[in-house]
């Protein structure tokens, strides 16, 4: 896809399907979209939650970019949903080994963000849910 196309495409808001993306880039493109940062970290620090305790925790996100986010860090692996035995309806969101390989990443990226941006001192210590700039 040449890079005329693919702009063309987000100008148009229609969805880009390339059969062989980059890793880096799909990954990068996920990560740089709201709430994803702040979902992980929820999933990360408060694994077994289901979809509406996420809701709950997440506030103002709504059901659909819920859905969309956790279904795309899903494809990549980065998290996997589980059923419960006794109700096969009832599922839960767990971080991945990949999925805590990254969020060392992001914890990385936060203080260094952190570093250079003096408004966001102590950004990461919290959860991003809690920060007065969610």
């Amino acid at each position: 896809m040449s890079v005329k196309s693919y702009i063309n495409s987000l100008v148009s808001r229609k969805k880009v399907v390339s059969m062989k993306q980059c890793a880096v880039f799909e990954a990068a493109e996920l990560l740089g979209k709201k709430w994803t940062f702040p979902l992980l970290q929820q999933i990360e620090l408060h694994g077994g939650k289901g979809f509406n305790e996420l809701m709950r925790q997440m506030r103002t996100i709504s059901p659909k970019i819920l859905t969309e986010r956790l279904k795309a860090l899903e494809e990549q692996r980065i998290i996997k949903k589980e059923t419960t035995e006794k109700d096969q309806a009832r599922t839960s969101y767990f971080i991945t080994e990949k999925g805590k390989e990254l969020q060392k990443l992001l914890t990385q990226f936060r203080a260094w963000s952190t570093k250079y941006d003096a408004t966001i001192a102590g950004c990461e210590e919290r959860e991003c849910v809690q920060c007065e700039k969610y």
